[in-house]
């Protein structure tokens, strides 16, 4: 999970108290929900889940994936176990476990719930820490069924720590999949993993996960570091830290990440191909490492980015093309996981905001738990996964 995540409320709680901040309130959902808009309970009864995932083309079911190892299907409001990888999954630590899942584009779903097709895992295992990528595959059947032995391992990364591991995997409209990695973790990123082009960490790699010449995915051709020595070719873009959670805007595919902060900033990003995005010269648009005379023709700033007065862990959402919540239509929708904070930024024609002021963020709703991730249905609605009640909510209007 990202940085400053731990699995216990009462740790949360008791952090929470020395800064003084009273983060109980986070309890009462309803309460604070007093503007435009509410959280309305889709489903609940989930043990620590990351992410809430809708099959291509099917809006009825979902998928919530919980840390410890296991992914639930809930069709119609019926919540039923799909599947449960709790002996292959290391969740020890506050940042490790499953922690996003990804169905292959050509997946199909009907509206009965038959399915056939591929499915993603990015989850940590091991005696010492790995990452690992995983390929299932299905059945097709009145319900989909994942195969066991149909297991395939696409990627394992060394982690050297037990946090700042990304984790989130998804599929761009390119049909590549993208995998954020973290820069394996401790503080201040102490081995540079994010500015090491050698090492798979701290980076937005994209491959292909169809096998080809002996290795079990390929690298796509126009990979940007493909043919350049020294870095290795599954990397798109680098400099990340902690990209938790991110997102393609479904109507032009621009790629944004919600990048996790070490002491100052929280940063939103937008990524495009051989972009170094500055950690650990740069947090936010703050020098880290060096203090002093950071500032690189080659660095990437973020699009935006917020001072820990607002919140201390970004995760990142979605440009919103849905149709409920008409006056956010290209606005970017994200949250904090500390404050319990979900904004809206109103971007431009590039894709960018007006200004990095924070008057320039619209407060949707305040205190609405420990938000874990943010997900987007077919139709492009925006639901998000609250750490602590186990519960999934939609946004709509009041």
């Amino acid at each position: 999970m990202p940085n400053r995540h731990t699995i216990k409320l009462s740790i949360i709680t008791f952090i929470s108290l020395i800064c003084g901040v009273v983060f109980l309130l986070f309890l009462d959902l309803n309460g604070a929900q007093t503007g435009k808009y509410k959280l309305v309970k889709v489903a609940k009864g989930f043990k620590l889940p990351l992410q809430v995932v809708f099959p291509p083309g099917n809006a009825q079911s979902m998928y919530v994936v919980e840390q410890e190892g296991r992914i639930y299907r809930v069709l119609r409001g019926q919540k039923s176990l799909f599947l449960n990888i709790t002996k292959d999954v290391r969740s020890k630590g506050n940042e490790e476990g499953l922690l996003s899942l990804a169905f292959h584009p050509d997946y199909r779903e009907d509206a009965n719930g038959r399915g056939k097709g591929r499915l993603y895992l990015n989850y940590t295992a091991g005696k010492k820490s790995h990452t690992h990528i995983v390929e299932y595959q299905f059945t097709k059947g009145r319900v989909p069924k994942v195969i066991k032995r149909s297991k395939r391992i696409l990627l394992r990364i060394k982690q050297p720590y037990s946090n700042h591991n990304g984790g989130l995997l998804l599929f761009g409209p390119d049909k590549k999949l993208y995998i954020g990695t973290g820069d394996g973790g401790a503080g201040g990123d102490p081995r540079n993993n994010g500015q090491n082009p050698k090492t798979l960490l701290g980076k937005m790699l994209r491959i292909d996960p169809k096998p080809s010449n002996g290795r079990p995915y390929t690298i796509p051709g126009d990979n940007p570091f493909l043919r350049k020595s020294g870095y290795r070719p599954e990397i798109y873009a680098l400099g990340l830290r902690n990209p938790w959670r991110f997102s393609f805007d479904r109507q032009n595919g621009r790629l944004y990440v919600g990048d996790v902060g070490q002491d100052e900033q929280e940063e939103i990003s937008l990524i495009t191909k051989g972009s170094n995005l500055g950690w650990r010269l740069k947090e936010g648009f703050l020098c880290y490492n060096p203090k002093k005379n950071c500032h690189r023709s080659y660095l990437t700033d973020p699009i935006y980015a917020y001072n820990h007065d607002l919140g201390r862990s970004v995760i990142g959402g979605y440009v919103y093309r849905g149709q409920a919540l008409k006056a956010l239509k290209g606005y970017y929708i994200f949250g904090d996981f500390i404050s319990g904070t979900i904004w809206a930024l109103p971007l431009n024609k590039i894709g960018r905001p007006f200004s990095n002021s924070s008057s320039n963020l619209e407060v949707l709703l305040k205190r609405v738990g420990f938000i874990s991730s943010f997900g987007e249905d077919p139709s492009g609605e925006i639901y998000i996964t609250e750490f602590k009640t186990g519960a999934v909510f939609k946004m709509v209007v009041k």
